[in-house]
């Protein structure tokens, strides 16, 4: 029998995505939330965000049917449901390897082997599904030492990105574009993304469809990036060659050799959005970059180019 839903539950509303129809929705949530214009379009400017918390069933259900037919995508969830968290556990850059291994080792009552392979994967040692409960006693066992990254992710809001972890073979590569032409999913020749931008729906329907191409799906807010010099446009100035041996302290002959295949490591560890606004930054000083996504290589050939 199909269960019913109480008409005095409470519900919370979730923008998923931000639009460019949240200028609209604006004046609908205002009205039904009793909310200044002001409030309103604050919650919508940001996404993933809570537009809504412990409203009646039935005014969730309406704004949900009116947002989405704005095209905003939104959420509706049952306020009284636990919420849980995904944490990732990923090494500092200025730790000490084996100890913060050590230590998330006794802490989780995992091997070592397997806490230093997955702490060097894609987005570090994923944790799923905590309570908040959890959470808390985890990152409190775990932040006693400079060693260790503690990030946390809601996955019903996550962005996830789909990477490759070897190269395609043709076929196998056309079957999986096509496909994503289909859903209208593209990827990010910036990151080296197969499909990027995908809630957690459509991410665990691609990699189960595929599974066995080697394809990993990792959360936005896990991924951290390295980004290599590849190219100088023009000759490198004094100022150019000062600027980068403050950031690298590579002696300034080494700029006169970089390619594709030569490239010199400038930046470290970068969150997603930052790694993207660093690339166009050394692009406005003439400089070509590449992104890197850390943990890729520990899994096979990096494809991204």
């Amino acid at each position: 029998m199909d269960s019913l839903v109480s008409s005095a539950s409470k519900v919370s509303l979730t923008l998923i995505a931000p639009h460019a129809g949240s200028r609209l929705a604006a004046g609908i949530l205002s009205r039904h939330l009793n909310l200044s214009r002001a409030e309103a379009t604050s919650r919508l400017t940001c996404a993933p965000s809570v537009l809504a918390d412990a409203i009646p069933h039935a005014m969730g259900q309406e704004l949900q049917s009116l947002l989405r037919a704005l095209g905003l995508k939104v959420r509706l969830d049952d306020s009284t449901k636990p919420q849980s968290r995904d944490l990732s556990l990923q090494l500092t850059l200025a730790g000490r390897a084996e100890r913060a291994t050590r230590n998330v080792a006794a802490a989780l009552g995992l091997p070592e082997e397997t806490v230093s392979a997955n702490l060097r994967r894609p987005g570090g040692l994923i944790l799923p599904a905590l309570c908040d409960e959890s959470v808390a006693q985890m990152t409190g066992k775990l932040r006693r030492g400079r060693d260790l990254l503690t990030l946390l992710s809601d996955p019903e809001t996550a962005t996830y990105d789909i990477f490759p972890t070897m190269p395609l073979l043709p076929q196998p590569a056309a079957i999986l574009s096509h496909h994503l032409r289909i859903l209208g999913v593209t990827g990010d020749p910036l990151t080296g993304a197969l499909a990027a931008g995908l809630d957690h729906r459509m991410r665990s329907h691609l990699l189960a469809h595929f599974e066995g191409l080697g394809l990993i799906a990792i959360d936005r807010a896990f991924q951290r990036y390295d980004l290599d010099l590849v190219s100088v446009s023009g000759w490198v100035t004094s100022d150019l060659a000062d600027f980068l041996m403050s950031r690298t302290s590579v002696p300034r002959a080494r700029f006169e050799v970089i390619s594709p295949s030569c490239p010199l490591r400038i930046e470290l560890a970068l969150p997603h959005t930052a790694a993207r606004q660093f690339r166009a930054d050394y692009a406005a000083l003439g400089l070509g970059t590449r992104l890197v996504l850390r943990g890729l290589s520990e899994l096979g050939e990096n494809p991204a180019g």
